[in-house]
């Protein structure tokens, strides 16, 4: 196995971890008393752009998987 790889597996890890960990700061932090966050909107809001992001995590795998046509000048 590669350097290379191996660095690119560890990006990816690291970078999907903090990625969680940070949507479950924000998912904790909306209960804070020194944040004055209009309540019934809140989680809707959240869910939405959590949800917005795992549907362009997945349309960028889709694509990563989709087979490339190689075009040819004629």
């Amino acid at each position: 196995m590669s350097r290379r790889s191996v660095f690119n597996w560890a990006h990816w890890g690291l970078g999907s971890v903090t990625e969680v960990m940070a949507v479950a700061a924000m998912f904790l932090g909306m209960s804070q008393s020194s944040l004055p966050l209009p309540q019934p909107w809140v989680t809707s809001v959240l869910i939405g752009y959590v949800a917005w992001l795992a549907s362009f995590r997945i349309l960028f795998l889709i694509h990563k998987h989709l087979p490339t046509r190689t075009r040819r000048n004629t």
